[in-house]
């Protein structure tokens, strides 16, 4: 049965969003390959720890970036305010700008201690924390999961000849190494076990290395809701006047 007008100028519509779904992805899969292939490589070459050794390292440097964090405590609050009144580069700078712009220096500290660590656990988390910053940052997973539906919709609603754009889509999943499974909860991120076993590694290894990417993203996380409860502060101070 032949498509409505409605219909047909939907799918010429979905149809001439693919390119520019998939035009991101294809344009930084080259620097991302340079990444992985670092990354693997340096993996094969890893001195392995026990996975309480890398517990207490996550925890060291938890402890630290605790220490330079804003909290949302009045004591935080009052060397705010004290900050900002005798600090002649910070005049005229409201207080929530100047916490949303310390965030960059936090994280910039972070990654230092990160990537400075005595355990290669932590160090390989930190490469592995930037390739999933890269896909985040330029929307990739959001960007080829949107274009996995809209070749669905174009193959179930409007009839039309998919099978190219599956293959662009499916290469790029592949280039990314990231996971396929619609069904699985981490559909679009990275497969780092596919990406550990490439390189070798044993099911222990795997095990650290787990512990240290999400003991990494914990604690970037962490940190940023900290700030975040500290700018959700400031904004109360500032409703009920007199404190900044």
């Amino acid at each position: 049965m032949a498509l409505s007008s409605m219909t047909t100028s939907l799918c010429n519509s979905l149809d001439q969003k693919f390119d520019s779904l998939v035009r991101p992805s294809q344009s930084t899969a080259s620097g991302f390959k340079s990444q992985m292939r670092n990354f693997i490589s340096q993996l094969q070459t890893g001195v392995y720890n026990t996975h309480s050794t890398i517990t207490n390292a996550l925890s060291t440097i938890e402890n630290d970036v605790n220490n330079i964090t804003p909290s949302s405590s009045m004591s935080d609050m009052n060397d705010l305010n004290s900050f900002l009144k005798t600090c002649a580069f910070m005049d005229g700078i409201d207080p929530v700008s100047a916490l949303n712009g310390s965030v960059k220096g936090l994280f910039d500290q972070i990654d230092d201690w990160i990537s400075n660590s005595l355990f290669d656990e932590i160090k390989f988390g930190s490469l592995a924390d930037t390739m999933n910053n890269l896909l985040s940052s330029n929307n990739i997973s959001n960007d080829l999961i949107q274009a996995n539906r809209l070749i669905s919709c174009l193959t179930s609603i409007c009839g039309y000849p998919v099978a190219s754009k599956v293959a662009i889509v499916d290469d790029l999943f592949t280039q990314y190494k990231l996971i396929t499974n619609p069904l699985n909860p981490s559909y679009g991120n990275i497969d780092f076990d596919a990406v550990y076993t490439t390189a070798g590694l044993t099911s222990y290894q795997k095990e650290g290395m787990n512990l240290a990417v999400n003991g990494i993203t914990s604690i970037k996380q962490n940190a940023l809701t900290s700030v975040n409860n500290s700018v959700n502060k400031v904004k109360e101070l500032v409703k009920i006047g007199g404190f900044f």
